[in-house]
């Protein structure tokens, strides 16, 4: 795309616990050091809302996307409740969280910037899949993703499982599904799969022509995280300042 526009969208994806948020964090603050106008609508949500102005925020998101796109509201709920959720309170999450991206996703559009995501529209769909039980999903993900803007660049952030379920061991917050759920083997296979899910989307939009840079990187933990997000910076500036042709507003 050779065209200048307004704002660009930059999600990371990627297994709970891979290190989303704190890369997505330093990338964005590395942005910001070299002059792009950065937002972190998620990052906010989750790491700087107290839960009672987080609560509010999604209930007043999801009812506006509900109020003033009922037609698009509607599909969607249609859809995911046709792939099949595990329990009532399963599908009511994942609902409540596709919607509530949606309507952060809309309010991105309309604002200049870059936009970066650390829990998306895809890993959205990941938590979706995560708890599906359709053999269908698959193409209901799809169906989803074609609803809604995507975002124009991607961070696949992988790292090997074992290394992964170390982190969540060390960690006592309870922040992701899977440490809800608990260290059943089961649970992180049907993680790997709904990954791979949200990937086989990811080609599926590409292949149709949709306009998505997918930079994938491995976060192997020794690997000093700083150094990793300066290495996802500059990719992005890259791409932000050349093929996307994204205006940065300093120097």
């Amino acid at each position: 795309m050779n065209t200048e526009r307004r704002s660009a969208v930059i999600e990371f994806i990627g297994l709970p616990g891979v290190g989303k948020s704190t890369l997505s964090h330093r990338v964005a603050e590395m942005l910001q050091q070299r002059g792009w106008r950065v937002e972190q609508p998620t990052y906010s949500v989750d790491h700087e809302m107290r839960t009672w102005e987080r609560l509010l925020l999604k209930l007043q998101r999801v009812s506006a996307e509900a109020i003033f796109h009922p037609a698009g509201a509607v599909r969607s709920v249609r859809a995911i409740l046709a792939t099949g959720q595990a329990s009532a309170a399963d599908f009511i999450s994942v609902t409540v969280n596709w919607l509530f991206m949606s309507s952060l996703l809309r309010k991105a559009d309309r604002r200049t910037g870059v936009h970066i995501f650390d829990e998306g529209p895809l890993n959205a769909l990941w938590s979706i899949a995560f708890s599906a039980g359709s053999a269908g999903t698959a193409g209901i993900l799809g169906e989803l993703a074609r609803q809604r803007s995507t975002p124009v660049v991607v961070a696949l952030i992988e790292a090997d499982i074992a290394a992964v379920r170390e982190r969540h061991d060390l960690r006592k917050n309870g922040q992701s599904r899977l440490e809800r759920i608990g260290p059943a083997d089961d649970a992180w296979e049907r993680a790997r799969r709904a990954l791979q899910q949200v990937k086989a989307t990811l080609q599926m939009l590409s292949d149709e022509g949709t306009d998505i840079r997918v930079v994938a990187v491995r976060n192997r933990g020794s690997e000093d995280l700083d150094a990793l997000a300066n290495r996802l910076a500059a990719a992005f500036e890259e791409l932000l300042g050349g093929g996307l042709g994204l205006t940065c507003t300093g120097g």
